[in-house]
């Protein structure tokens, strides 16, 4: 499950009419659910994202919000 981290609705994917191109979703490790954050067209826009989830703890993955696909995401350790 992907809810907004900021209303708490539930996030459907793909969205095919997607204004833009990414979705970052984060959650506590262990946690089922994802928690989607913001959108950007490029990837290196989520650097600072990525880096202050993983120093807290938690995980990561960047979606293609047309197809759904994974593009990136952490590793559980």
């Amino acid at each position: 499950m992907i809810i907004d981290h900021f209303d708490g609705r539930e996030i459907i994917r793909p969205v095919p009419n997607a204004r833009l191109t990414y979705d970052f979703d984060f959650r506590k490790k262990g946690s089922d659910v994802w928690r989607y954050l913001n959108s950007h067209d490029d990837l290196k826009a989520f650097a600072d994202q990525i880096a202050t989830t993983l120093q807290n703890g938690g995980e990561y993955q960047i979606v293609n919000a047309r197809t759904g696909e994974v593009i990136c995401q952490s590793r559980s350790r």
